[in-house]
């Protein structure tokens, strides 16, 4: 069996990322992926691009990573998959929303990034139909934040992977053969495939497939839903999210709408921790359209063609990127919860530089 210098489980944003640089970096690479491309939470997502609403190193992450899509849409060919003028809203009614919104304001401007607080009157200046009961909201423009489409940004960064030399295979990761902290193979589906170092970007799967307890990093499953409309292209500037998406202890449903590149308008979130069904829930898509109305107002006659689920691999300190302690070469990129599409390239681009240095 050829031996590579790391083998990549996982082939959503994060795992292809992460081959992608380390290939770039000049590495023997192996990436799979059990199912299909895109097959978990990268399938799932809405594609939105922001650094307002992220906080810590993730909001230094995101300041990296958003430059680094206009990279990727000159390497990867991606016209018409991406859209960075989109400007991000983050509506606020109560006390609370506001201590968070102008927490989350001066931590955009401490990294140097644009941001402000905006009165009603100012956000209904920007999106018709705001409900009166809005009462301010934080706001960043556009120029660095908007939307991509996953699947291209994903399958993009696959098809150079490959023309790179990097090998790609289905197959599921059953098992890490260990000498002491070292590892030394993967057992799969196809077989054992032997590497120098090994990534786990699985999703929701990562904790699972450690050979002991300990290696765990505290990944929870959230479960999100999506209503999809008919297009309506332009209605919004941008994203519009409210004060409850940012709680560290988040109600089931809070508010994030996006329009896609085709002009369908993406309805969220719902946030149901650990549950793994993928079925959508009658209750779950009734909150998220009440919970719509409490912000914007004349939505009501647009027709929801379809509504879909998905998991993220959550962690509560935030996403994981580097070595697993205790180990002198298994790695790990994961737990981003919302946050992947936007962080995942940058990421797993410093994961790869960490690896190549040794």
């Amino acid at each position: 069996m050829e031996k590579y210098d790391v083998l990549v489980a996982g082939a959503g944003i994060a795992g292809v990322s992460a081959a992608y640089y380390l290939a770039r970096e000049g590495l023997k690479v192996c990436l799979v992926e059990q199912d299909s491309p895109c097959a978990g939470a990268t399938g799932a997502c809405n594609g939105a691009l922001s650094y307002l609403g992220k906080s810590g190193y993730e909001l230094q992450a995101a300041a990296a990573a958003l430059p680094l899509y206009r990279e990727l849409w000159e390497t990867l060919h991606l016209k018409g998959a991406m859209d960075m003028e989109r400007e991000v809203f983050f509506l606020g009614i109560t006390g609370e929303d506001r201590t968070i919104l102008e927490t989350m304001v001066a931590g955009a401007r401490e990294c140097g990034l644009p941001a402000s607080m905006l009165t009603a009157r100012e956000v209904s200046a920007r999106i018709p139909g705001l409900h009166p009961q809005v009462r301010f909201a934080a706001w960043s423009p556009g120029g660095m934040q908007g939307v991509v489409d996953p699947f291209r940004v994903t399958l993009g960064l696959l098809e150079a992977f490959r023309e790179m030399g990097g090998t790609y295979r289905t197959a599921r990761v059953e098992g890490l053969e260990m000498t002491g902290d070292s590892f030394v193979a993967a057992h799969t589906s196809a077989g054992r495939i032997p590497a120098e170092n090994f990534v786990n970007c699985t999703g929701i799967r990562v904790d699972g497939l450690w050979p002991r307890e300990a290696m765990g990093l505290g990944i929870f499953v959230q479960k999100g839903t999506v209503l999809v409309t008919q297009p309506v292209p332009g209605l919004y500037p941008g994203n519009i999210l409210n004060g409850d998406f940012m709680k560290k202890d988040p109600p089931v449903i809070t508010l994030a709408v996006e329009q896609s590149l085709t002009g369908n308008l993406l309805i969220g979130a719902a946030k149901e921790r650990d549950v793994l069904t993928r079925e959508v829930s009658r209750e779950i898509v009734t909150g998220i359209a009440d919970n719509l109305g409490r912000y914007l107002t004349g939505l009501e006659e647009l027709t929801v063609i379809r509504a879909y689920a998905g998991h993220r691999a959550t962690r509560p300190e935030g996403y994981f990127a580097g070595k697993i302690p205790g180990t002198q070469n298994v790695f790990a990129l994961a737990g981003f919860g919302s946050g992947g599409i936007t962080l995942a390239p940058a990421a797993g681009r410093f994961l790869a530089e960490s690896i190549r240095r040794g």
